[in-house]
Order: structure tokens, then C-alpha cells, then sequence
């Protein structure tokens, strides 16, 4: 049985020796975190206090068996049943609040978000996968999960037709914006760009002094629960009440848990997508913040791309609308999406450009200011990067921030 787009592909059982944990215990009853030895077996907890176990009553009914376990600690996860033997082969657009092939006993650690868990013996990318939907995506494969060359999950927030988040944006854990742009008919400030591990690009200032929007400061502790990336700020109103370019939005949150291997030859792309421009001398909005990218595998290799990159800032308004910002590319992953152009008109002159987002090791841009005493809107920030985790080093595989390796 073969279906395409959430394709499930059912094969006879493989002949391997799955490197999964024994949900048994180990010694000295040692299980993954959050699970607790009863009966020489690894079980879940429940989560509430009102439900916690006591061994003298009818609560240990409700435990969990925790089944099939991989990782480790807070990237340790159990889907609560057998070892899976099917091949899953994976195409399309999925919606990670209703697909069929979300695995419903699934348990991250405690604390870990809400998931959709796809399962299976091997899971292999055919072309492109496009999650989408409030939960963060994960692949747990009891073997092997293969992205070939020219495959790729583009999880990333996207500006074009109206845009949209990646799967998990924009994250709970989101900083409040430092400052608020200004509305003014006579120039808007520009919204700031999304932070996250790096910090967002400050709006631009309205052609009339209009306050400027300004970026939260960016994360000083590398993230321990997998968390999606952040909008960008809107930018402040002109001269019609919706005259602020709306913010681009969060790449989203992706997790890969193999027993045996992970190769990748194709792309993640987890990155903020563009500002929205700004209208009749309303400010540019600030770029979308890159995401975040979660592997864990004895085994990590590939030649492929890994991204989570900031969106451009938009251009503020004039008697035109400002140019939108644009997408972080997936070829060249190191070089920063830029921001859209300013507005025309009331002598504006296009000055007041989108900043660029983040790439590589560089940090965000502002959005550029308005002229000085024209009726022109500020230009949105530039988005911040995300974060990209591995258990161990992948010597060959790009990325953009660099892989920060921990177990």
C-alpha cells in the first residue's frame, strides 16, 4: 500500500536489530527522563501533582508504558509501543494538527511542546515535505531517516500569498518587543525584526521623528525544549489604520530522532520569512525569526543544508507602498535576505529600506529611516537567526547558524 502526499509505505517486517532503548529498566532502574521504573519496566508519569503516583492507590492504573524510547535526557523521546518495522515515505503538505500519521502515544520529556510524531522503521523524504500547523513536526525512525539530494523539509514561515508561519510559529516563549513604532500620517516608524538566539533589527525611524520599533534582546541560554521562531514586529500606521506592514513570520520547529542514522543531501529550512510592506506612510514590518532544527542519531552525515535564518524587513510607506522583504534563500545559506525597498512619493525617494535578516555570522539590520521631515514610514528590521542542535558533529552538512552540538 502506497499513498503520496502523507504517503505511508508498508512493507514486510526489515531484517535489522533496531537501535532502540529497552523500555525495560536498566540498572538501578535507570529509564529516560520523565520515566520511572515499576515492575523492572520504564513507565511515564502523569503530569499533575494531583495525579501523581502513590503506590497504595488506583493512580498507577494511569501510567503510560513508555514502549520504544530514543535520545537522551530532555531530547529523549517514547512513542509507548512496539518498535515500528513499516517504511514511512514522506511528500507534500502536512498538517501537523490533523494528519493521520501523528503518532497519538507519543511522549517527549517533560516540559517538551506538544507534537505531531511521525513514526516508523525508515523514514525517507520523496521530494518535498511542507509542514504546516500550531505543532512542531517530529520524525522518529526506529533505523534510519534519509533526506536525498534533491528532497527537503521546508518548514520555514513564507512571505508569498499572504505568507505563512512554519509548523510550531510563532513559539509561547517569544519576547515582548522593546519598543512600539509610532503611528503618525505624517511617517510611521518601522516594526522591529523577530529575535531569537540573535537579535532582530530595530525599525526605522518615521520621516516625521515617529518612534521606532525595537527588537527584543536575543536568547543568552541555548534552548533545552524545541520551540518554533517568532513574527516580526508591525509596523506603526499611517494614514489609513492598517497603513503598518505586518511582520513576517517564525521559521517553525523540526526534530529528527534516528536509532541507526540521519543523512541529509537535501534541506531543512526553518528561517523567518519577509516583512509585509507598508502602505500610505506606514512603517515597514520587521523580518520573521529563524526557527529550530533538532537532530539526535548515533550517526549524523550528508552533504545537505541546514538553515534557520532571519526574513528581510520591509520598506515604509510613502504615497506608494514599500517594497516587501524578502524569504532567506536555501542554495546559498550564509548570504542574508534583504529588506524591501522604501516607498515613492511625497519625496521619499525609496530611503527607507527593510534591514536585512540574519545569515551566517551576521547579526540582523535596522530598517533605515525615513527622510527627515518628508511623510514617509521607517523601514523594518531585519529577523534574527534561530538555533540548530545535534548530538554529535555532522562534518559535511551546511548550516546556517552553525550546529551547536550537546547531548
Amino acid at each position: 500500500m502506497k499513498r503520496l502526499l502523507f504517503a505511508l509505505v508498508i512493507g514486510a517486517p526489515a531484517c535489522f536489530n533496531p537501535a532502540y532503548h529497552d523500555p525495560m529498566c536498566g540498572p538501578g532502574g535507570a529509564c529516560p527522563s520523565g520515566y520511572t521504573c515499576v515492575d523492572q519496566t520504564c513507565r511515564m508519569m502523569p503530569s499533575s501533582d494531583d495525579d501523581a503516583m502513590n503506590p497504595d492507590d488506583d493512580s498507577m492504573m494511569s501510567m503510560v508504558d513508555a514502549g520504544s524510547c530514543l535520545g537522551e535526557g530532555v531530547w529523549g523521546l517514547c512513542i509507548g509501543a512496539a518498535p515500528p518495522t513499516a517504511d514511512v515515505v514522506l511528500t507534500g503538505i502536512m498538517d501537523t494538527a490533523t494528519s493521520t500519521l501523528c503518532e497519538p502515544t507519543a511522549r517527549m520529556a517533560p516540559g517538551q511542546p506538544d507534537a505531531c510524531v511521525v513514526i516508523g522503521g525508515t523514514i525517507t523524504l520523496n521530494g518535498g515535505l511542507t509542514p504546516r500547523g500550531p505543532r512542531p513536526l517530529v520524525l522518529y525512525a526506529t533505523t534510519t531517516i534519509t533526506i536525498p539530494v534533491a528532497a527537503s523539509i521546508d518548514a520555514a514561515g513564507h512571505r508569498a500569498a499572504q505568507g505563512t508561519p512554519g509548523p510550531g510559529a510563532p513559539s509561547a516563549s517569544c519576547a515582548a518587543f522593546a519598543a512600539t513604532p509610532g503611528s503618525s500620517a505624517t511617517g510611521a516608524g518601522g516594526g522591529g525584526g523577530a529575535s531569537f538566539m540573535t537579535k532582530g533589527g530595530d525599525g526605522g525611524v518615521g520621516g516625521n521623528a515617529a518612534v521606532h520599533g525595537a527588537a527584543a534582546a536575543a536568547d543568552t541560554v541555548s534552548p533545552t525544549l524545541l520551540r518554533a521562531g517568532c513574527t516580526g514586529q508591525k509596523g506603526g500606521a499611517g494614514t489609513v489604520a492598517n497603513g503598518g506592514g505586518d511582520g513576517g513570520y517564525g521559521g517553525g520547529a523540526v526534530f529528527l530522532l534516528a536509532g541507526t542514522s540521519i543523512t541529509i543531501d537535501g534541506v531543512i529550512n526553518v528561517s523567518g520569512g519577509g516583512g509585509f510592506p507598508g502602505t500610505a506612510v506606514g512603517g515597514g514590518g520587521g523580518g520573521g525569526g529563524g526557527g529550530m532544527i533538532s537532530l539526535a542519531a548515533p550517526s549524523i552525515t550528508g552533504s545537505g543544508r541546514l538553515l534557520a535564518n532571519g526574513g528581510g524587513g520591509s520598506g515604509g510607506g510613502g504615497s506608494t507602498p514599500g517594497g516587501a522583504g524578502n524569504d532567506p534563500g536555501t542554495v546559498s545559506i550564509t548570504i542574508p535576505a534583504t529588506g524591501g525597498q522604501g516607498g515613492t512619493g511625497n519625496m521619499c525617494g525609496q530611503i527607507s529600506d527593510g534591514g536585512s535578516g540574519f545569515a551566517g555570522t551576521t547579526e540582523a539590520t535596522a530598517g533605515a529611516n525615513a527622510a527627515s521631515l518628508q511623510s514617509c514610514g521607517g523601514g523594518g528590521g531585519g529577523g534574527g537567526g534561530g538555533y540548530i542542535r545535534a548530538n554529535i558533529a555532522p562534518p559535511m552538512i551546511a548550516s546556517s547558524p552553525a550546529i551547536s552540538v550537546d547531548i
